[in-house]
């Protein structure tokens, strides 16, 4: 869900990027106001823009760039980041994965899948439990650091 909803979000920051290299991107929440002649200042900017040292700033607006199922102006509440489209694609979502999870080619393909995985990174044991317990541990004499060894960088001096 995260991904889906911000992929264009993600996708556009990129380009804005690529196309505007070495510039500073700021996100504001909201446009400034004509009529008040908002400037868009304390609305989302933090931080000197008075600094000589900092790059060209090229400023954008929250609403170009918003994310497809998240609000966060919905306060603290159980959800409440989430639209209804998104709490309504969740549970499609989930019911979806209830179903797939239930079709009997899905155990098959799991298998298949785990046994892969266990063959291509040489592991030998029936379950990850029984590997853990099979794993040999590290002596008392692996852990430990050798000493170090004094170098003579003078020479014997007699």
């Amino acid at each position: 869900m995260c991904y889906e909803g911000c992929y264009k979000k993600w996708q556009d920051l990129w380009k804005l990027k690529k196309d505007n290299p070495g510039k500073r991107i700021v996100i504001k929440k909201q446009r400034p106001d004509p009529k008040t002649k908002n400037d868009g200042e304390n609305s989302g900017d933090e931080g000197d823009d008075d600094d000589d040292e900092l790059p060209e700033t090229l400023v954008v607006y929250e609403s170009d760039y918003s994310n497809k199922y998240t609000n966060p102006y919905n306060g603290q509440a159980k959800f409440g980041g989430w639209t209804a489209g998104a709490l309504e694609k969740f549970v499609d979502n989930r019911t979806k994965c209830k179903e797939c999870r239930a079709l009997p080619t899905t155990y098959a393909l799991e298998s298949k899948t785990l046994e892969s995985l266990r063959a291509k990174n040489g592991l030998t044991a029936s379950s990850h439990a029984e590997e853990k317990k099979n794993k040999k541990r590290k002596t008392a004499q692996e852990t430990t650091t050798p000493e170090p060894e004094i170098l003579d960088l003078l020479g014997d001096e007699e």
